[in-house]
């Protein structure tokens, strides 16, 4: 899903002096992912400090001023200098702390913490103890919104029919981990091409780039399904037999996929026939056996 990775980038230029975490660790929004150590860091908090001590003195120059003058001892026009001394002052301490905030509020020796903006997982570090993070290379992790990511799964024609919005399947990962899911997109396929299902996992979702299969539980679509064995080839027709006064007739019918032992029924069932099931391809047997003593 969009924004579901995020990269961490290191505020400003420094060289790192601790890495707290590694990949493919769980983290909570303000996590401290690293820790370096930057002289322009310490520059800004020292001109933090400078601009606030201005201001204090700026302000408490105004309060005397404004004192004199309210006794006659001071012109208007000094005290409308001082007052603009002390906005002016105001403005660069308000500038200098912006600066410092923009940086991660780095303590006066430099030292600067860089967080984890969201939960996730840590799907990639770049950052090592002794790294020296300049402009141009300041990236120091991607975490993963395991909450916005979605999975996504090639499927064939035939299967994508079966789903909707809201259809849930299950899926799993390539070391058997299970995960339940509900369908929020279904892009059909190109001519001769496979379909695009987008899903969201109802419980936790693995890390972005985790390889998954998935399948429909039994009764996930919304047509009519029947067990895989009742399907058969007669004479090169697919076909279910249904059950016509004492026997049983060959019926022509659409098939759609196939998931846990059933098989969706597209259309020549109507849902309440009687059809044979682990015993059709005896049927099948039985009417090929028939045919060719009738050849005979």
């Amino acid at each position: 899903a969009p924004g579901a990775q995020a990269r961490v980038d290191a505020p400003l230029a420094g060289t790192v002096t601790a890495v707290h975490v590694g990949p493919g660790a769980r983290v909570r929004r303000g996590t401290v992912l690293a820790t370096l150590r930057s002289p322009e860091g310490a520059t800004a908090r020292a001109d933090a400090d400078a601009a606030a001590a201005e201001a204090e003195a700026a302000r408490a120059a105004l309060t005397r001023d404004q004192t004199l003058f309210d006794r006659g001892y001071m012109p208007r026009a000094r005290l409308d200098v001082t007052s603009a001394q002390a906005r002016s002052a105001e403005a660069r301490l308000r500038a200098a702390r912006a600066r410092v905030a923009a940086f991660g509020n780095p303590g006066g020796d430099g030292v600067v913490v860089v967080r984890s903006p969201a939960d996730g997982i840590v799907t990639r570090l770049i950052a090592a103890p002794g790294m020296t993070l300049h402009e141009e290379a300041l990236q120091v992790a991607e975490i993963a919104d395991t909450g916005r990511a979605e999975l996504v799964f090639d499927a064939p024609p035939a299967a994508a029919r079966l789903m909707t919005v809201g259809s849930r399947l299950t899926a799993e990962t390539a070391d058997g981990v299970v995960i339940e899911a509900v369908v929020v997109a279904v892009a059909p396929a190109a001519q001769g091409g496979t379909a695009t299902v987008r899903a969201a996992a109802t419980g936790a979702a693995p890390p972005p780039g985790t390889v998954l299969s998935a399948r429909l539980p039994v009764g996930g679509g919304n047509g009519l399904t029947v067990p895989a064995d009742a399907v058969q080839t007669v004479e090169g027709v697919t076909s279910v037999f249904v059950r016509e006064g004492d026997g049983f007739r060959a019926r022509p019918v659409t098939t759609g996929a196939t998931a846990g032992g059933r098989t969706e029924i597209l259309s020549g069932l109507s849902g309440s026939e009687r059809i044979a099931g682990t015993g059709a391809f005896l049927l099948k047997a039985e009417l090929a056996k028939g045919e060719a003593e009738h050849g005979h």
